[in-house]
């Protein structure tokens, strides 16, 4: 999401809270519509294309060509900027605990039909088996692949925590001169995520999510 009076660039990872973050920037900016839900990567928004990016290994470059697909598919490519305004405005993300964030996709997904039908699953599919299927994938993918540019650098400025999503979001209004609150839009049930977990589940979280989990320093128990 591209906020220009803010001087602003949101990239939001689905299930970190970024519903209410894209929405109280939008109200703080005041010159863009709304426009929720823009799951862009980094790579998607950032306007440079220097070959490099697409020399790069096809571990690295298929997600981002998945992605290419999906946004020509949906015919909403979403905002554009600038190379000149991408070079200096303010890039924020937050991010979230991987083993939360798999748990509450999983949620959002069964009680969605469409998403239902998306991801071929029903009411009734547990945990594990949806696992299995989708970590790593989709709306699941690491963390770390909406934080990438097309150089293949984290490009994030400011990254902040849905643990700690309303501070961090205070503290990213103050550095515009705002106090807008954070209205908190889509309330998930407030249970302990790790009720769903054998421990194989939470291996394969692990595993898959190994990048993210050093970076920002998460563990099961939090």
């Amino acid at each position: 999401m591209i906020y220009p009076e803010l001087q602003c660039i949101f990239v939001h990872i689905p299930k970190t809270g970024g519903t209410s973050v894209e929405n109280a920037l939008v109200e703080m900016d005041g010159t863009v519509t709304v426009h929720a839900h823009d799951h862009r990567s980094l790579w998607a928004i950032d306007p440079r294309r220097p070959i490099t990016s697409w020399l790069a290994p096809p571990s690295r470059t298929l997600p981002y060509l998945r992605e290419a697909a999906r946004l020509t598919r949906s015919g909403k490519p979403g905002p554009r900027v600038s190379p000149e305004d991408y070079a200096h405005f303010l890039k924020v993300a937050f991010v979230r605990n991987p083993w939360s964030r798999a748990v509450s996709w999983y949620r959002n997904v069964l009680r969605d039909p469409r998403h239902r039908a998306r991801h071929g699953v029903t009411p009734k599919t547990g945990f594990s088996e949806f696992l299995a299927q989708h970590a790593g994938r989709g709306m699941l993918k690491p963390q770390t692949f909406w934080l990438t540019d097309r150089r293949g650098t984290p490009g994030v400025d400011v990254i902040g925590r849905f643990e700690s999503l309303g501070e961090d979001f205070a503290g990213l209004a103050a550095r515009f001169g705002r106090s807008t609150a954070l209205p908190h839009l889509l309330h998930g049930r407030t249970e302990d995520f790790r009720r769903y977990y054998t421990d194989s589940d939470a291996a394969l979280v692990g595993r898959v999510y190994a990048a993210e989990i050093k970076r920002f320093g998460y563990d099961f128990d939090g």
